[in-house]
């Protein structure tokens, strides 16, 4: 799973670094040789520029020279990050079992090379065990800078797992290394605060994410540290351009936040933190709408990471480009920056440009080009020795063939991939080979394959000895073995996999062996008593592990098979209520989204049971459907999953159409394919075409109606998809039929028809209830949680200057009023800042102070109640500062980013608009 990619790579790139300071001085006297010291020094710090291949050279010439275990495993976990960043991940493997250390201080460091493996090879809950072991010594051995390094590996590793049970771990570990940055007081507090945003923002906790990068920013400037301000800066743009897509921001205050972090950057000569906020500029453009000057912003941070030779971000720059070009302009774009490499003898970029520009092509239908392109880079892979690009263009090769329906072709490059990945020792690599492969066959009808793929998933992770990626993909073998042989042989390697993780204590894939037993004797065995049983043990292990989603989906199964059962379906809903409250209890929104879509298709299921029986469906199941599945689509747009969302969508248009009201369902069909237009694949957006066709039929329009399936009957031929051709051809012939009848309505029945009455209550206003105090809940005990720690960075970042020891206890307003002083206090926003900012050299903020300072003098207000002037000013010399008028706004939901009031331009025209935001020093 991938964790926010805004934020994700470049938080990654950041962490790669060893921190000056931290593992390189921790040798302590062991390590002798100033020469070995000063190039474990430089290859550090190469690895923070992006050097990889440099870094490494330096790191394995200081390992001959140190002696001691720590000189050396020091060393080698700076040449593990460089091979690890450079994707080098079986070299990474390999170098890591050359050094088994094991004693001392030498165990820390090993313990934190084996996390940065485990992570990068997708192993998230191993990593998360050995950064708690690494965690663990660090304490034992009072290495503040290791137990850093261990918690951020904690919380990376637990933003990988799935769930809020990863997502809880990585929390914890965030809070903790917050504690502990605030305990050493070394000015880096910001970037625990910074690991709570990106925490909470993928956890869908949105005010909490803005809140805690807007005291990023806070700490890291009341602090002195320019350089931590213009990476909050940065991560600010993210989490506001994500606030924007669901409508709870402007897209325009995300450009304003990047280009404040480009401009600190650059003036601290920090070129890769220059270069990554122009890629948040670029971006940012993109969500306010100006594609022009999004690769403006682009081309000047390419240009910059070319120059830099940071692998990590040309990557990311050539990822970028890929979204915001058209794909002809893009492959001709990468296809002169190959001629430009070649011609300067740069191998690696080279490699990296024909790639992509091969699959660019090949996504245009210029087959015959893509192809010439990609041997062009297997040439030079081959000729540079390089076997890790060999494979990837092979891997490249393989999607080729598969865009222009040579399947056989494709599958060959891909074993010859597998091959080569199996020889370098990348297990990923490999698995990656064989899942495509699977999916190849699978979508080609190809059962047998796609079995003989996830069997080769499985020798893999035995080879490997990587345990439970082996139970894993054995689950996920018997899913396919159930369509490619039948269910019993399924069920065996379903029950062979549970034994396997029993063995091995591997609750969690005991949990998902037993809910495959659940699906399959349901869905393929028709055994509904066999799969309570199974659903209920499933539901079982996922409450012991704390997986709320887990149990969700382990109840969806139950209901279903007691509604199978004819248990009724009070019983049957009452499973499905059940997972809503686990979820909310846990905080779960993807959970309590799966449960609402949950709660959609048992309604569907009730109704659909009464139409086949000859009966009409009960008008409060129909209506409490419509309402859920409206419900379920919301919940998925403000988890940003606008894949799920469109899928609802459609369900709620097939709803709409039982109900009789062809109006409602093209509506929803319409914003199913507005969404999905933006998908790279394009089965929703010819299933949404296919749903617009079924409501213009419902609505009369039979021109429409055979337009729109026409259009779903070219997507669905693209896709090979015969059933849907079918199903448009259908909607075709009786459009038809009914235009050569050239039958017209009277004028009298010429009116559209009025909305149709709703019901204003029924079983879903308990669920709305339900969710709304959950969510009310929810927010209390995060704005509690967030205000105690957040009000800890406040006063740590005051503390010097109060000095004196606290009176008696506050009363509530008075604390209320003490924590908006203390924000602003912060804010520096007391007189005579003006002056001080522009002493400072720093304009942006003296004109916003300047703005401040012509407010009324002792002005604050809580919570909209004016306090008067004795109140304040006592707080004031309470505080220990200077009780002079203060000016302060009515502190906003999101006090900790107040201080950036940026006003926007009155004019809303896009011209303006881009006026605004062109800058010379930028482009």
């Amino acid at each position: 799973p991938r964790i926010q990619p805004e934020l994700g790579e470049e938080s990654e790139r950041r962490s790669i670094a060893l921190r000056p300071g931290g593992s390189v001085q921790r040798m302590g006297r062991e390590a002798q040789d100033p020469e070995a010291l000063a190039m474990l020094a430089s290859a550090s710090q190469k690895l923070a520029l992006g050097m990889n291949e440099e870094a490494l050279v330096l790191a394995r010439a200081a390992q001959e020279l140190l002696s001691g275990s720590v000189g050396e495993a020091t060393a080698s976990r700076i040449a593990i990050r460089a091979l690890l960043a450079d994707g080098r991940l079986g070299e990474a493997a390999r170098l890591l079992r050359e050094h088994p250390w094991c004693e001392g201080r030498a165990a820390e460091t090993a313990a934190l090379c084996e996390a940065d493996v485990l992570l990068a090879t997708g192993r998230p809950r191993q990593a998360l065990r050995s950064a708690g072991r690494a965690r663990e010594l660090c304490e034992q051995f009072q290495d503040d800078e290791g137990l850093a390094e261990a918690l951020d590996l904690e919380v990376r590793a637990g933003l990988r797992l799935d769930g809020v049970a990863g997502t809880g771990k990585a929390l914890a570990a965030a809070e903790a290394a917050l504690s502990l940055r605030r305990r050493l007081g070394d000015g880096q507090e910001y970037e625990a605060l910074l690991a709570l945003s990106r925490v909470h923002l993928a956890r869908h906790e949105y005010e909490d994410a803005f809140a805690f990068v807007g005291a990023a920013v806070e700490a890291a400037r009341s602090s002195g540290n320019e350089r931590g301000e213009a990476e909050a800066l940065r991560e600010l743009s993210g989490v506001v351009r994500a606030l924007a897509e669901i409508g709870q921001e402007d897209a325009d205050t995300a450009v304003h936040y990047a280009k404040d972090a480009a401009e600190l950057f650059r003036s601290l000569g920090d070129a890769p933190g220059e270069v990554a906020a122009r890629h948040a500029l670029a971006e940012a453009f993109v969500g306010d709408g100006m594609s022009s000057l999004a690769l403006e912003a682009l081309q000047g941070a390419m240009s910059m990471a070319r120059e830099l030779g940071n692998r990590p971000l040309i990557k990311a720059g050539f990822d970028l480009l890929a979204k915001l070009h058209a794909p002809a302009k893009a492959a001709a774009a990468l296809e002169k920056q190959a001629a430009l490499a070649r011609s300067v003898g740069h191998t690696w970029l080279e490699l990296e440009t024909l790639h992509r520009a091969a699959l660019l092509h090949s996504s245009l239908g210029m087959h015959d080009v893509a192809k010439r392109t990609a041997a062009a880079a297997l040439e030079v892979a081959r000729a540079a020795g390089d076997a890790h690009r060999e494979a990837r263009v092979h891997r490249c090769m393989a999607d080729m063939h598969d865009v222009a329906k040579e399947h056989k072709e494709a599958l060959r490059e891909l074993a010859k991939a597998r091959a080569l990945f199996t020889t370098l020792g990348d297990v990923c690599g490999a698995i990656e080979a064989s899942r495509v492969a699977g999916l190849f066959c699978e979508d080609n009808g190809n059962l047998r394959g796609a079995l003989d793929a996830c069997k080769q998933q499985v020798e893999t992770y035995r080879a490997a000895g990587w345990r439970e990626q082996e139970a894993e993909a054995t689950i996920a073998m018997a899913e396919v073995a159930a369509r490619a042989t039948n269910p019993a042989q399924a069920l065996q390697i379903a029950r062979e996999a549970l034994q396997m993780c029993k063995e091995i204590d591997h609750k969690d894939g005991e949990a998902d062996a037993w809910l495959c037993i659940a699906v399959l004797q349901f869905e393929h065995s028709f055994d509904f008593k066999e799969s309570l049983k199974a659903a209920e043990k499933a539901q079982a292990l996922f409450q012991g592990v704390g997986n709320p989603s887990g149990e969700a989906k382990a109840l969806k199964i139950a209901g279903t098979a007691l509604l199978a059962q004819g248990a009724g379906e009070h019983a049957a809903l009452g499973k499905c209520r059940k997972a809503l409250e686990i979820c909310q209890r846990h905080g779960d929104h993807k959970g309590e989204a799966f449960v609402l879509q949950a709660l959609v298709d048992m309604h569907q299921a009730i109704v659909r049971e009464h139409t086949h029986s000859g009966m009409p469906p009960p008008p409060e199941i129909l209506e409490d459907a419509l309402n859920l599945a409206l419900l379920a689509a919301s919940a998925w747009e403000s988890l940003r999953d606008f894949s799920s969302q469109a899928w609802a969508l459609l369900q709620l248009s097939a709803l709409y159409l039982m109900d009789d009201d062809g109006d409602a369902a093209l509506q929803a069909a319409k914003e199913s394919r507005e969404l999905a237009e933006k998908f790279d694949d394009i089965g929703p957006e010819a299933a949404a075409q296919l749903a617009m066709a079924d409501a213009h039929m419902q609505r009369e329009s039979w021109k429409d109606a055979q337009e729109s399936a026409e259009d779903a009957k070219a997507l669905y031929a693209d896709l090979e998809d015969s059933i849907g051709q079918e199903d448009a051809e259908d909607i075709m012939r009786r459009a038809k039929m009914q235009l050569s009848r050239k039958w017209k309505k009277k004028p009298s029945e010429s009116k559209p028809k009025p909305p149709k009455a709703r019901a204003e209550r029924g079983m879903w206003t308990s669920v709305v209830e339900s969710l709304n105090k959950a969510s009310a809940d929810a927010h209390a005990s995060s704005r509690r949680r967030r205000e105690a720690l957040l009000t800890t960075t406040r006063r740590s970042t005051l503390g010097a200057s109060r000095g004196g020891a606290a009176a008696e206890a506050p009363s509530a307003s008075e604390a209320e009023a003490e924590d908006v002083l203390v924000a602003r206090l912060e804010d520096g926003a007391s007189e005579g800042s003006h002056e001080r900012f522009v002493a400072a050299g720093r304009p942006r903020e003296a004109a916003r102070q300047e703005a401040h300072d012509e407010d009324e003098p002792w002005q604050l207000d809580v919570e909209g109640e004016k306090l008067d002037a004795a109140l304040v000013k006592g707080l004031l010399v309470k505080l220990g500062a200077d009780p002079e008028p203060i000016h302060a706004a009515t502190p906003s939901a999101r006090a900790p980013v107040q201080f950036f009031d940026l006003a926007d331009d009155d004019d809303d025209s896009e011209d303006s608009d881009c006026e605004s935001h062109r800058s010379d020093e930028y482009f």
